[in-house]
């Protein structure tokens, strides 16, 4: 009977000190660090998304060359980012923001050099201006390094994406673009 009592005991404190290490383990991942990385994953599903519907609506070059970029370069991101939220137990979202699906529904609802002009402005520009302060503010914030390293990898190509973006944006204002 007290081996049995003492096998009980032992059980309970193997599961416990598993379940504070586990705990330990998610303590250890700062919300900060969850928290940007699945704003980060919103955004690169946002850009993707509102490229594809640049792919499928516009006529213009312009357009459908910078589309495609965003499909290319943050498909890579998201692949990269991926790793990273798996290694950590990280689940993320697979969806826009309920902000960003609202932005694609505007854009759902305008076609021709409208659309190209929104897409230029919403999707391309304000994105990416969002999308750069996101990362910026992490790598000032962040608590896990790797996770840092992978956002201040991420700013040159970005920072890159919003050159593009406001030239595009200033491309749909000129006659050039009707």
């Amino acid at each position: 009977m007290r081996l049995r009592h003492m096998m009980c005991l032992a059980l309970a404190a193997g599961l416990i000190v598993g379940l504070s290490i586990r705990s330990s383990y998610a303590l250890e991942l700062f919300s900060p660090d969850k928290g940007f990385m699945k704003d980060a994953a919103q955004s690169g599903l946002f850009e993707v998304q509102a490229a594809n519907l640049a792919l499928e609506r516009s006529k213009n070059a312009r357009v459908t060359d910078f589309a495609q970029m965003m499909v290319n370069d943050h498909k890579q991101l998201a692949q990269e980012l991926g790793a990273l939220a798996r290694s950590r137990e990280v689940e993320l979202p697979t969806t826009p923001s309920m902000m960003q699906k609202g932005k694609l529904s505007l854009l759902k609802g305008v076609e021709g050099d409208q659309f190209n002009d929104e897409y230029a402005t919403v999707a391309a520009v304000k994105a990416h201006e969002d999308t750069i302060k996101l990362f910026e503010d992490y790598v000032k914030q962040g608590k896990d390094k790797e996770v840092m390293g992978f956002a201040q990898d991420a700013l040159p190509l970005l920072r890159q994406h919003l050159q593009h973006a406001h030239t595009l944006a200033d491309s749909m204002k000129s006659p050039v673009a009707q």
